[in-house]
């Protein structure tokens, strides 16, 4: 799927990736009631996603069905 896709599958509360990815994305909503896209590091917990052209333009956006995080 694309971006926009994928994006519209965050804000149902589902959680994305791209199969080159290792980490799975998600939408947050701030105690200020702001929301942000967040990746999950292994090593820092959840930092925000700056997207880039490759990412935005790609084609191969899937919803991570089984996730434990």
């Amino acid at each position: 799927m694309r971006f926009e896709d994928a994006l519209k599958a965050m804000r149902e509360g589902k959680k994305v990736k791209r199969p080159c990815m290792t980490q799975n994305l998600t939408i947050t909503e701030t105690e200020s009631g702001e929301h942000y896209i967040l990746i999950y590091h292994y090593d820092y917990g959840f930092v925000p996603y700056r997207a880039d052209s490759a990412d935005i333009l790609a084609e191969d956006w899937e919803i991570v069905e089984n996730d434990n995080r």
